[in-house]
């Protein structure tokens, strides 16, 4: 996974100085379908239904969408787990992320004008907490499933 650093930031900032730039940023703000869903509840089969969150990344110029949950239906009713109690290895976490991405590319990416200038990929994050006592954060083994949208800025 990328995380955007100081200087994506600060290339960021220096590209909109560029009123041709600051209109395309604008336009994707206004425009994009997946930038305008938020919460997504995504089914897998009759007992499962995945939720993510989607967000727009502008250091990298990318959609996120990260899986915080499910709900699985079980005799005694439904069940929401949140995504750091499921316990995904890396494995099923990608398997599920193919799910979701297909799911959002149908869904969503079909409504979009971006979608020839964007590619959408899966990916796994690892879960990290934090150490008792301690602002270090370290990895739990975990992870939870990612579609990422790349969006080439250039070509719009």
């Amino acid at each position: 996974m990328y995380d955007e650093t100081f200087e994506d930031k600060q290339k960021f900032f220096e590209k909109i100085k560029d009123p041709t730039e600051f209109e395309k940023f604008k336009s994707i703000l206004g425009n994009s379908a997946c930038f305008n869903s938020k919460e997504i509840a995504i089914s897998d089969g009759p007992y499962k239904t995945y939720y993510t969150n989607t967000s727009y990344n502008p250091y990298s110029t990318r959609f996120e969408s990260v899986m915080n949950g499910r709900t699985i239906i079980v005799p005694e009713g439904e069940v929401y787990e949140e995504t750091k109690k499921i316990n995904l290895k890396e494995k099923r976490a990608k398997e599920i992320a193919e799910v979701l991405k297909i799911h959002i590319g149908e869904r969503i990416c079909t409504t979009c004008p971006f979608t020839t200038n964007c590619k959408l990929d899966t990916g796994v994050r690892e879960i990290t907490k934090t150490e008792h006592g301690s602002d270090l954060k370290v990895g739990t083994g975990f992870y939870a499933p990612v579609v990422i949208g790349l969006l080439d800025t250039n070509s719009l």
